[in-house]
Protein backbone atom coordinates (compact mmCIF):
# COMPACT_ATOMS: atom_id res chain seq x y z
CA UNK A 1 0.00 0.00 0.00
CA UNK A 2 2.82 1.99 0.50
CA UNK A 3 3.83 2.01 -2.33
CA UNK A 4 0.98 2.33 -4.43
CA UNK A 5 0.31 5.90 -2.14
CA UNK A 6 4.26 7.06 -2.72
CA UNK A 7 3.30 6.65 -6.83
CA UNK A 8 0.17 8.47 -6.20
CA UNK A 9 2.19 11.35 -4.70
CA UNK A 10 5.05 11.35 -7.19
CA UNK A 11 2.43 11.37 -9.99
CA UNK A 12 0.56 13.76 -8.42
CA UNK A 13 4.00 16.18 -8.09
CA UNK A 14 4.50 15.45 -11.91
CA UNK A 15 0.82 16.87 -12.75
CA UNK A 16 1.31 20.15 -10.70
CA UNK A 17 4.53 20.80 -12.42
CA UNK A 18 3.02 19.91 -15.79
CA UNK A 19 0.64 21.97 -15.00
CA UNK A 20 2.58 25.29 -13.89
CA UNK A 21 4.69 24.59 -16.84
CA UNK A 22 1.68 25.58 -18.81
CA UNK A 23 0.63 28.02 -17.81
CA UNK A 24 3.50 29.90 -16.74
CA UNK A 25 5.42 28.93 -19.55
CA UNK A 26 2.36 30.35 -21.40
CA UNK A 27 2.35 33.54 -19.69
CA UNK A 28 6.14 34.13 -19.93
CA UNK A 29 5.81 33.30 -23.75
CA UNK A 30 3.18 35.92 -23.69
CA UNK A 31 5.05 38.38 -21.80
CA UNK A 32 7.84 37.87 -23.88
CA UNK A 33 6.19 38.56 -27.45
CA UNK A 34 3.91 41.30 -25.89
CA UNK A 35 6.35 44.41 -26.22
CA UNK A 36 6.48 43.86 -30.06
CA UNK A 37 3.06 43.77 -30.35
CA UNK A 38 2.25 47.10 -28.75
CA UNK A 39 4.45 48.67 -30.87
CA UNK A 40 2.95 47.79 -34.17
CA UNK A 41 -0.07 49.86 -35.51
CA UNK A 42 -3.12 47.93 -36.42
CA UNK A 43 -2.44 45.04 -33.53
CA UNK A 44 -3.99 46.26 -30.69
CA UNK A 45 -6.79 43.74 -30.34
CA UNK A 46 -4.14 41.03 -30.67
CA UNK A 47 -2.26 42.79 -27.32
CA UNK A 48 -5.67 43.15 -25.93
CA UNK A 49 -6.15 39.40 -26.14
CA UNK A 50 -2.78 38.39 -25.33
CA UNK A 51 -3.28 40.29 -22.00
CA UNK A 52 -6.03 39.09 -21.44
CA UNK A 53 -4.80 35.46 -22.12
CA UNK A 54 -1.93 36.65 -19.73
CA UNK A 55 -4.80 36.93 -16.86
CA UNK A 56 -6.20 33.83 -17.72
CA UNK A 57 -3.16 32.12 -17.73
CA UNK A 58 -2.14 33.09 -14.42
CA UNK A 59 -6.03 32.26 -13.45
CA UNK A 60 -4.44 28.34 -14.66
CA UNK A 61 -1.51 28.95 -11.93
CA UNK A 62 -3.28 29.53 -9.39
CA UNK A 63 -5.80 26.53 -9.74
CA UNK A 64 -2.50 24.79 -10.04
CA UNK A 65 -1.23 25.80 -6.72
CA UNK A 66 -4.70 25.06 -5.09
CA UNK A 67 -4.68 21.54 -6.57
CA UNK A 68 -1.71 21.12 -5.08
CA UNK A 69 -2.81 22.01 -1.75
CA UNK A 70 -6.10 20.10 -1.52
CA UNK A 71 -4.19 16.82 -3.26
CA UNK A 72 -2.13 16.86 0.13
CA UNK A 73 -5.19 17.23 1.60
CA UNK A 74 -6.78 14.28 0.06
CA UNK A 75 -4.01 12.27 0.93
CA UNK A 76 -4.11 12.94 4.14
CA UNK A 77 -8.01 12.26 4.38
CA UNK A 78 -7.43 9.09 2.74
CA UNK A 79 -4.48 7.96 5.30
CA UNK A 80 -6.78 9.19 8.25
CA UNK A 81 -9.46 6.83 7.33
CA UNK A 82 -7.12 3.91 6.57
CA UNK A 83 -7.34 4.30 2.68
CA UNK A 84 -11.06 4.34 3.04
CA UNK A 85 -12.52 7.73 3.10
CA UNK A 86 -16.35 8.72 3.56
CA UNK A 87 -17.76 9.93 0.07
CA UNK A 88 -18.08 13.36 0.46
CA UNK A 89 -21.25 15.71 -0.37
CA UNK A 90 -21.61 19.03 -1.80
CA UNK A 91 -25.32 20.33 -1.94
CA UNK A 92 -26.68 17.29 -1.18
CA UNK A 93 -25.20 15.49 -3.68
CA UNK A 94 -23.31 12.30 -3.47
CA UNK A 95 -19.87 12.50 -4.37
CA UNK A 96 -17.34 10.24 -5.41
CA UNK A 97 -14.59 10.73 -3.52
CA UNK A 98 -14.09 12.60 -0.25
CA UNK A 99 -15.12 16.95 -1.49
CA UNK A 100 -11.34 17.89 -1.29
CA UNK A 101 -10.33 15.56 -3.02
CA UNK A 102 -13.17 16.29 -5.79
CA UNK A 103 -12.63 19.71 -5.40
CA UNK A 104 -8.94 19.08 -5.98
CA UNK A 105 -9.76 17.52 -9.15
CA UNK A 106 -12.11 20.10 -10.60
CA UNK A 107 -9.02 22.97 -9.49
CA UNK A 108 -7.16 20.69 -11.98
CA UNK A 109 -9.58 20.65 -15.06
CA UNK A 110 -10.10 24.37 -15.09
CA UNK A 111 -6.10 24.44 -14.51
CA UNK A 112 -6.02 22.80 -17.92
CA UNK A 113 -8.83 24.77 -19.65
CA UNK A 114 -7.04 28.09 -18.32
CA UNK A 115 -4.46 27.24 -20.79
CA UNK A 116 -6.36 26.06 -23.45
CA UNK A 117 -9.00 28.82 -23.20
CA UNK A 118 -6.35 31.44 -22.98
CA UNK A 119 -4.18 30.11 -25.80
CA UNK A 120 -7.35 29.58 -28.40
CA UNK A 121 -8.44 33.21 -27.60
CA UNK A 122 -4.95 34.88 -28.11
CA UNK A 123 -4.52 32.17 -31.37
CA UNK A 124 -8.40 33.27 -32.65
CA UNK A 125 -7.48 36.82 -32.21
CA UNK A 126 -4.42 36.88 -33.77
CA UNK A 127 -5.58 34.81 -36.85
CA UNK A 128 -8.66 37.25 -37.06
CA UNK A 129 -6.00 40.34 -36.37
CA UNK A 130 -3.62 38.93 -38.88
CA UNK A 131 -6.45 38.61 -41.60
CA UNK A 132 -7.29 41.85 -40.91
CA UNK A 133 -3.98 44.13 -41.03
CA UNK A 134 -3.81 42.22 -44.39
CA UNK A 135 -6.38 43.36 -45.66
CA UNK A 136 -6.08 46.50 -45.02
CA UNK A 137 -2.46 46.96 -46.50
CA UNK A 138 -4.05 45.06 -49.57
CA UNK A 139 -6.62 47.88 -49.85
CA UNK A 140 -4.02 50.49 -48.96
CA UNK A 141 -6.59 51.79 -46.24
CA UNK A 142 -4.60 53.99 -43.66
CA UNK A 143 -4.48 52.20 -40.17
CA UNK A 144 -2.47 49.48 -41.75
CA UNK A 145 0.19 47.49 -39.69
CA UNK A 146 2.84 49.40 -41.66
CA UNK A 147 5.84 49.55 -38.87
CA UNK A 148 6.34 53.05 -38.01
CA UNK A 149 10.07 52.33 -38.33
CA UNK A 150 9.73 51.17 -41.64
CA UNK A 151 7.38 54.29 -42.55
CA UNK A 152 9.99 56.93 -41.15
CA UNK A 153 12.43 55.22 -43.32
CA UNK A 154 11.00 55.20 -46.33
CA UNK A 155 9.94 59.19 -46.02
CA UNK A 156 13.87 60.30 -45.43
Amino acid sequence: MADAARQRAQTDTETVRALLLANGGGAVAMLATLPPVLDRDGYEPLARAMLFGLLILMIGVVFAIVYNYLRRKCSLEYERHDMNPPKGRIFGVQLWEPTVCCVSIVCLWLSVVAFLGAGSFVAATGITTLAEVQSQKATGRPGGAADPRAAKGKSK
